[in-house]
């Protein structure tokens, strides 16, 4: 009997690869042949059983990812990676999905999506809820998973004597005119520019903060952990110039892996607040500038945080760990969070394996896909890109063409041919990690 094959889609690969081979992990050992694919990385020849996506919310999403990567049977699992979102964007015709996409599976991390997506007529039998598989590694089972505090310290020279502040940033989402194409999808040009306002005012408040701190106080070093689409900031670079030994910039490792080491983290908006929950740490909220509550992230209702220096130095000097300090609510994290003894890479797993919705279309869906393919010009611009990404690997030289980088987005070509090169140890060494913990897991069963 033929095994299936699944294709888990990652878009950000910071935030989804440890997600991605943890599934793999899982998969494989329940007999699937599984393949981990770039967005990029645009077409599959070899057809695809289950496919499984970071998000799938209207139409041109659906022909996207079931066409380039070869999913006849239009088996999609949407793990939807955008479920903790403001009011306006929740109210967005993206995010309620559409008649094609209401077909298919949604995954859902808590029983908030689900009550959200049935207010949209989805049929709750597509609304699995797992809980949220990045927080998988939060559990004890995984503790060996992590890289130890002393092995980060010498990775990355920074003193083990003194306390570390992470400060968990997502001061990325109105930076950029590519960032600012996708905020627009599910914002009002006057909202976009006004949370721009909001974005950079913080920014350069926090910063200005740490600064501050850090003249003040010995025995501190914080550690700046850039969000994963964050570009390069003036202000940030400053800071760390100005204190190159107790103030630094890194976006290497997923933010888990920062908090597990880390001794006090901190952030202004950034749902990664949901992990330090569970890793059962206490994370302040630093907000210099007030958030309009329509495009305020929902899980911050009513938090409790720091508005003024004054507040935010006497929170880090006086900062109590457990989460009974928490400034969220824990109802509200835990009605967003589903978090269950068992872990989510099972349930997904579970999903996967049980009856999933199929295309209405297998008779014409070669005639659809050739369509799709050519109408977008994807066999030439696969072409191309291969090509320059095998001459990139081989000799190390850029298109330096603005606009055709732009047009095209090069750096994400690049990107790839350097993750290759860099990561395979890596990957390898990460998904052996996996298979000795699922596999100790099972036998102790």
């Amino acid at each position: 009997m033929r095994k299936k094959n699944a294709v888990i889609v990652i878009e950000v690969a910071n935030r989804e690869l440890d997600n991605a081979l943890l599934l793999k992990t899982e998969l494989e050992r329940r007999g699937y042949n599984v393949s981990i694919m770039s967005k990029t990385e645009q077409l599959r020849f070899r057809e695809t059983d289950v496919l499984i996506t970071p998000n799938c919310y209207i139409q041109s999403n659906y022909e996207f990812y079931r066409y380039r990567f070869n999913c006849k049977s239009g088996r999609i699992v949407n793990l939807q990676y955008e479920q903790v979102l403001s009011p306006i964007e929740e109210d967005n015709e993206l995010y309620s999905l559409d008649p094609v996409t209401k077909r298919i599976t949604h995954i859902c991390w808590g029983r908030h999506t689900v009550d959200r997506l049935r207010g949209k007529n989805v049929s709750p039998n597509l609304l699995p809820v797992t809980g949220a598989i990045q927080l998988d590694t939060t559990r004890p089972q995984f503790d060996g998973y992590w890289n130890s505090r002393d092995s980060i310290a010498k990775e990355f020279n920074l003193p083990t004597e003194k306390k570390w502040i992470l400060y968990i940033s997502s001061f990325a989402c109105f930076i950029g005119s590519k960032i600012n194409e996708v905020q627009k999808e599910t914002h009002t040009e006057d909202n976009v520019e006004r949370f721009a306002v909001v974005t950079d005012t913080s920014q350069k408040a926090t910063l200005s903060w740490f600064d501050r701190f850090l003249e003040e106080k010995d025995g501190y070093v914080v550690i700046y952990r850039p969000h994963p689409v964050e570009l390069s900031s003036p202000q940030v670079r400053e800071v760390a110039a100005k204190h190159p030994d107790t103030f630094r910039c890194i976006q290497d490792y997923e933010v888990k892996q920062w908090l597990k080491v880390s001794d006090i983290p901190c952030t202004w908006l950034s749902t990664a607040i949901a992990e330090s929950y569970f890793v059962g740490k206490n994370c302040l909220v630093f907000r210099p500038c007030e958030i309009p509550e329509d495009v305020d992230c929902v899980l911050y209702k009513e938090v409790r945080a720091a508005k003024d220096y004054e507040t935010f130095r006497a929170q880090i000097l006086g900062y109590e760990p457990g989460v009974e300090a928490f400034p969220i609510d824990r109802n509200l994290i835990e009605y967003y969070y589903d978090f269950s003894p068992e872990p989510a890479y099972q349930k997904i797993a579970d999903v996967i394996d049980g009856p999933l919705p199929e295309a209405h279309d297998p008779d014409t869906y070669e005639k659809d896909r050739v369509r799709y393919l050519l109408s977008n010009h994807l066999p030439l611009k696969l072409s191309i890109k291969k090509a320059y990404r095998g001459w990139y690997r081989l000799t190390g030289k850029k298109i330096r063409n603005r606009k055709f980088r732009e047009k095209f987005f090069v750096e994400e070509w690049e990107k790839t041919v350097d993750n290759r090169i860099n990561n395979t140890r890596g990957i390898q060494q990460k998904e052996q990690k996996f298979k000795e913990i699922i596999n100790r897991k099972e036998k102790s069963k």
